[in-house]
């Protein structure tokens, strides 16, 4: 079996354990100083493979390592490394926002190196395999990684992708805006209905059923396609009603966030929206 070192026990590294894991070819250890082993881990991870003193590991020869580590601490984990065995090992970061590059003083040693970046949510510890199950991961760095990875994560039919630097930077902002500005979404409208007083408060009792399924529409549709609601019919006076409803509860800045949303999606051409140009007229002309 070939040694895979991961680096870095948070959310993306635990969860990368219980995926390779799954695979039965990989003998794996994990190195986090900042963490103690807790022993609810133990039904996923044998505690004979946790570590946090890098200097217990470091006569061991690993084919891949994996630094899953927060990205100010990638540096520091590099230089740890540079004492490591590394001709021909396969040394990659999970960060969305760093460059393969930070890897170079590996690749000094003979290490290949990359930066592998999915293209998902990882919201807790030890997440099953099937959070890698077909989605995708921006790759840079070498070619001859790419493809290794590539093999490993072909019985998750995890899709890696090749990508530039500038193009990295752009797909974890547009992950950014798609996961965590959702999240603020739903937590405004939560705050909407805390402060109406409808009971249970709860998001998921009143929406959970709506937001589930406009993730379903996005699954079987393009997203031209999935926009509904008051917007999409030019209900004029909706949108009027709205608005003057987030005044009358002095939520002024709430205002402008609703207006500035309704015109992001009037920017979308692909939309069919009715009457677009009449809202657009409205919304940019509104006075809060």
């Amino acid at each position: 079996m070939q040694n895979f070192l991961i680096v870095g026990f948070g959310k993306v590294g635990s969860s990368l354990y219980r995926a390779m894991a799954t695979l039965n070819r990989f003998n794996i250890l994990l190195l986090d100083a900042k963490k103690d082993f807790k022993e609810e881990w133990a039904s996923f991870l044998p505690a004979h493979s946790f570590f946090r003193n890098i200097v217990n590991i470091r006569q061991k020869s690993f084919e891949f390592i994996a630094i899953c580590t927060p990205d100010d601490r990638i540096n520091e984990t590099v230089s740890q490394l540079q004492d490591f065995q590394l001709k021909n090992c396969a040394v990659f970061h999970t960060s969305g926002n760093k460059p393969a590059e930070l890897l170079n003083p590996l690749r000094d040693r003979g290490a290949h190196i990359g930066s592998l970046h999915p293209l998902q949510t990882f919201n807790s510890m030890f997440l099953p395999p099937e959070v890698w199950q077909g989605i995708t991961c921006t790759f840079q760095g070498d070619t001859k990684l790419k493809d290794n990875l590539q093999k490993i994560f072909d019985p998750l039919k995890t899709k890696i992708v090749p990508i530039d630097y500038q193009q990295k930077q752009l797909l974890h902002l547009v992950a950014t805006i798609s996961a965590n500005f959702q999240v603020a979404l739903y937590s405004w409208a939560e705050q909407i209905l805390k402060a109406s007083g409808i009971e249970p408060p709860d998001l998921n009792t009143w929406l959970g059923p709506l937001i589930r399924q406009v993730s379903t529409n996005l699954n079987q549709h393009p997203l031209s396609k999935i926009l509904s609601g008051p917007l999409q019919r030019g209900d004029l006076n909706t949108l009027e009603d709205h608005l003057k409803l987030l005044k009358k509860y002095q939520k002024a800045a709430d205002i402008e966030l609703y207006r500035l949303l309704c015109q992001k999606l009037l920017e979308n051409l692909e939309f069919e929206i009715k009457d677009r140009q009449k809202l657009k007229n409205f919304l940019e002309h509104y006075e809060t």
